[in-house]
């Protein structure tokens, strides 16, 4: 009899378990995924070459 209490509390809360689960990962990985957008864009950065600097001489 326990073990049916249990599978049917266990077959209520599932649903909002898995949601609570699934919702507590995403909030952990959203600063991951922000760090690995900076290092992507660092890593762009120092791939792309340089522009030309427009130096003056001072003779001039």
């Amino acid at each position: 009899m326990q073990d049916e209490h249990f599978m049917r509390g266990w077959n209520e809360g599932h649903d909002r378990f898995s949601t609570d689960i699934a919702h507590g990962l995403q909030r952990l990985a959203a600063p991951f995924q922000l760090l690995g957008e900076r290092i992507a864009r660092i890593r762009r950065a120092r791939q792309s070459p340089l522009p030309p600097l427009n130096v003056q001489s001072e003779t001039e």
